[in-house]
């Protein structure tokens, strides 16, 4: 070959190379798949995928074991038992759901205090507003990124931000085949990292005994299961319109709500809970990201409230302060923030895990709308 037409072959094939580097990027951006099509993957797997694996807990908050490790497994779309392996005073320890039905592991642990039991995979999954993709992109700045390997799986990682301040954020790994969350990553609204969810390792062709979600009562053991609260929903979501004066009126309690929700939250649900006599409104509001929970009840009922020297759990702080005229109790731990007070012939309770400053302007709003 001449050396002209030698350059020119190497000239064709340098500026052949330049090109497909730089296309090579952007080919593979356009495979990415978007954060909304991830979340809806996630959610069909809840309904249709098994699995067995190993998950790790780790937890930075107060009073918790701060490395768990429990056996989970998974039979689609309804059953699931989560057992703890680690530390030894959890050994045995755990939660079984088999369809409606849940109930709790007791194993072999000495009497005494209840170690804290984060909830089991299922829960951590549902409760992730998934339900409401929408509302979440909305309020948050989403990355998806390679996520590497997790418990030997191929995963996209999914970055969130919230688009206000002092707001939690969140980082999830799903398998890319399967859809499953591998790993979570949970933020505080400073930034700080509070948990986090990670099988070391997963098989999603394991062999099922179902005897795993059927409850394992002891011989002599005679007392049934304890009922749990009754639950009515009186609107959620998706409903239509919500009527506040109809609420009232099946609740048979005058709830209290400002007009306009916290900055960036939605209403998501209303329901009423009765234990005996007792009954406790529940009012859910979520920006897709994070919940507030807001309990009204009648003031001067039994709440099995504890001593007023003792906080309601380990490693809670309590205090109390003034906002808007009424005296409120305000307890602190893990990220949590709860406000309690009194206002109007109700007992009210606000929790959540925003900052301290919005927290208490949440509680002024509700105050606000009574006076």
């Amino acid at each position: 070959m001449a050396p002209i037409q030698q350059t020119v072959h190497r000239n064709w094939i340098f500026l052949l190379l330049v090109t497909l580097l730089l296309f090579l990027p952007v080919t593979i951006r356009a495979e990415m798949p978007g954060a909304e099509e991830l979340f809806q993957k996630v959610l069909n797997s809840l309904k249709t995928v098994d699995y067995k694996g190993k998950l790790t807990f780790i937890s930075m908050v107060p009073d918790e074991h701060p490395v768990r490790e429990a056996v989970v497994i998974r039979e689609a779309p309804d059953k699931q038992s989560i057992e703890f392996v680690q530390p030894d005073e959890m050994r045995g320890m755990g939660m079984v759901m088999n369809k409606d039905e849940r109930w709790r592991l007791r194993g072999e642990r000495p009497r005494g205090r209840r170690p804290f039991l984060s909830p089991p995979p299922n829960r951590m999954m549902e409760q992730l507003p998934l339900r409401n993709i929408q509302i979440l992109l909305r309020n948050h700045d989403v990355r998806v990124l390679n996520g590497g390997s997790v418990a030997g799986r191929d995963t996209y990682l999914i970055e969130l931000e919230p688009k206000m301040p002092n707001r939690p954020s969140k980082k999830f790994w799903i398998d890319v085949e399967m859809g499953v969350l591998l790993k979570v990553e949970d933020y505080d609204f400073q930034r700080r990292l509070k948990n986090v969810f990670a099988f070391s390792d997963i098989d999603f062709e394991p062999e099922i005994d179902e005897a795993t979600f059927r409850k394992r009562q002891k011989p002599d053991e005679r007392r049934g299961p304890r009922k749990g609260p009754e639950r009515e929903e009186l609107w959620s979501y998706g409903k239509g319109k919500l009527d506040l004066n109809e609420v009232r009126k099946t609740a048979k309690l005058d709830v209290i709500m400002p007009e306009q929700p916290p900055a960036g939250f939605d209403l998501q649900s209303i329901q009423v809970m009765s234990v005996g006599r007792r009954r406790n409104v529940h009012l859910s509001y979520t920006n897709g990201l994070t919940i507030l929970s807001v309990f009204q009840s009648p003031d001067g009922e039994d709440h099995r409230r504890p001593p007023e020297d003792r906080p309601p759990w380990p490693g809670i702080k309590a205090e109390k302060a003034n906002i808007s005229g009424v005296e409120c109790e305000i307890m602190s731990g893990g990220g949590m923030l709860i406000y309690r007070w009194n206002h109007k012939d109700l007992q009210l309770t606000l929790m959540g895990e925003l900052g301290k400053e919005e927290m208490t302007g949440i509680v002024g709003s509700f105050i606000s709308e009574v006076k």
